[in-house]
């Protein structure tokens, strides 16, 4: 793409509006699913029309991935640091919540409360945001930002086929399996929906078995279809 579209993404994502928190989500999640509708003019062709991606699904390698401990997010007379912030492509797609484990007084309620009140001071980075986690250092779930805690949850496996053991740490499994990149961008592609006709729309994000489940199918199904080519069925 030229220069220009670029440019122009670039302004669309940093201006989105909407009248609501989780609208204005769900638009920046078709811009980065659906690529971003951009115009140019061209020289032999006239004014063309094409998409911007904001990421690649394909080739994990293109993307840029980083983990940033207390980020600091200004928003009106708001200053607040979420404890960590995972971006791709320069996009915040995941906020951490985190609470100390020494700390009888810390619950992973008391992390989603604090998710709630950066919603409402510094909306502007949870406007891009694919899904949130929150930890007590023991038990460890994920969610949407439109989600209630009990629709937290949690993500005990790294490859879907060894569960943890009863009493192990939660977060190092959702770490190392639910925030792969390449999964990652497979849950916010294939396993994000936002649901609801009528008000807010509601965000909504796959479990764990889900996931699994869904791509071990999928991938029994295109292993089928190139037997069935290559034995000459149609």
């Amino acid at each position: 793409l030229p220069e220009e579209a670029i440019e122009d993404a670039v302004q669309q994502v940093e201006n989105l509006a909407g009248p609501n928190l989780v609208t204005t989500n769900l638009a920046f999640h078709r811009m980065l699913t659906e690529g971003v509708d951009v115009s140019f003019e061209d020289p032999d062709q006239g004014t063309r029309h094409d998409k911007c991606w904001l990421v690649s699904f394909d080739e994990m390698g293109l993307n840029e991935c980083l983990a940033v401990n207390q980020y600091t997010v200004k928003h009106g007379q708001h200053t607040r640091r979420p404890d960590i912030v995972l971006f791709i492509n320069g996009i915040p797609l995941v906020v951490i919540e985190l609470k100390n484990a020494t700390d009888p007084q810390a619950t992973i309620k008391k992390a989603w409360n604090q998710l709630q009140t950066y919603h409402k001071q510094i909306p502007s980075l949870h406007q891009y945001g694919t899904i949130e986690i929150v930890s007590d250092g023991l038990e460890a779930r994920y969610g949407t930002l439109s989600a209630g805690l009990q629709h937290f949850s949690r993500w005990p496996t790294v490859d879907g086929v060894n569960m943890d053991p009863t009493g192990t740490p939660e977060l190092d499994s959702l770490t190392k399996g639910l925030l792969q990149p390449d999964r990652l961008l497979d849950i916010a592609r294939n396993f994000t929906v936002f649901a609801g006709q009528r008000g807010d729309p509601i965000k909504m994000v796959a479990k764990y078995h889900q996931v699994f489940a869904v791509n071990k199918a999928v991938a029994s199904t295109l292993v089928a279809i190139r037997g069935d080519r290559r034995a000459g069925v149609v």
